[in-house]
């Protein structure tokens, strides 16, 4: 009867780091309201564009659960009573390989270029969207999807207007889509799904990264949110107010050098300085418990994934978000094989 509350018990362990991991990190971009409207030139050098937030945080493309992307770009969005403005620069250190072949509208093989991919989904349900993309020499490609049984391939958006720029090192996107092209008009605090997704062919195979973890055309259910801010600087109970009616929890959302925390359909903030000293913490605490239980297992696999931890345990030092997260997601590990290592005892005991 011990030796059976014991595994039930390491059972519960695993469960729970299930749970644990399974908290959805969710990606946010903040359109910030511009009176004033860039030209379309594919310069970005308007000065309205120095008011909106740079993003570049992006995630390698098509994974479940994915690591940071490869590419570097960068993302900037405006809005008025006009509609969306997209600023996107996409570096490259071999520019002359970036491909750019396709120059008709809507050709099925635009995606094989060096392009963009813009997805929005202006009543935020993962059912429907509209679809964009750009390549390098400005060709678009739309679309509009109903639901996942009806596709509308040959719609064409009337009023979009686009225009790329090479650099040495980079080329830019710079585009206007109208309210009347999405279907819908946005307004101060209005709360959209939105994700941004970039194909490159320059190293000879293909690399992609997206903005929102998951998020492709497959998966709406896993893009990010767009939140339309009425000043420069969006508040923050704001936005978790609106997210708190969109998204289901548990999820966490980086901001403000912090993280919102939404477990139990209440948002919560927390400083960046705080959530390390927590997670720190866990870890002495599970890292000490597992060094205990390792002693008298001796399954070679265990034991060597104890060694890969312990490595990183040793070496982790974060003091950043991007750290905070590589943390969390070791303190998960530790739970997990430590219920492993507990399993393993109760199994060499009964034996």
């Amino acid at each position: 009867m011990c030796n059976l509350k014991k595994i039930i018990s390491a059972l519960l362990l695993l469960l729970i780091f299930n749970a644990y991991a399974e908290m959805k990190n969710l990606a946010l971009n903040v359109a910030v309201y511009s009176k004033e409207s860039p030209v379309i030139d594919g310069r970005l050098d308007d000065q309205c564009w120095k008011q909106a937030y740079t993003y570049t945080d992006y995630y390698v493309y098509w994974r479940p659960n994915p690591g940071p992307g490869t590419l570097k770009t960068e993302l900037r969005i405006l809005w008025n009573e006009q509609g969306i403005f997209l600023g996107i620069v996409n570096y490259e250190t071999n520019m002359a390989n970036v491909r750019a072949k396709c120059n008709t509208r809507d050709a099925s093989e635009l995606w094989t270029d060096d392009c963009a991919e813009l997805y929005f989904d202006p009543y935020a349900d993962t059912i429907g969207y509209t679809k964009f993309t750009v390549n390098v020499l400005g060709t678009l490609g739309d679309m509009r999807r109903i639901d996942t049984a009806v596709k509308l391939d040959d719609w064409n958006a009337s009023g979009v207007q686009v225009a790329t720029q090479r650099n040495a090192d980079s080329w830019n996107i710079e585009m206007f889509i109208p309210w009347s092209d999405l279907g819908r008009t946005a307004t101060a605090d209005s709360l959209w799904r939105f994700c941004h997704a970039r194909f490159a062919w320059s190293s000879g195979k293909f690399v992609g990264v997206t903005s929102a973890p998951g998020g492709n055309n497959n998966n709406p259910g896993n893009f990010g949110y767009l939140y339309f801010a009425g000043s420069d600087k969006p508040d923050r109970n704001a936005i978790a107010a609106v997210l708190a009616k969109k998204a289901t929890p548990p999820w966490s959302l980086s901001i403000d050098n912090g993280l919102l925390i939404c477990e139990n359909g209440q948002p919560v903030f927390e400083e960046l300085s705080g959530l390390i000293g927590k997670e720190q913490a866990n870890l002495k605490i599970k890292f000490e418990e597992l060094s205990k239980n390792i002693k008298s297992v001796k399954n070679p696999e265990l034991n060597k994934k104890f060694n890969a931890v312990k490595e990183r345990v040793t070496s982790a030092t974060p003091s950043t978000l991007q750290g905070f997260k590589s943390l969390q997601t070791l303190n998960a590990e530790l739970m997990e094989l430590n219920s492993l290592v507990e399993l393993e005892q109760l199994s060499n005991s009964i034996n």
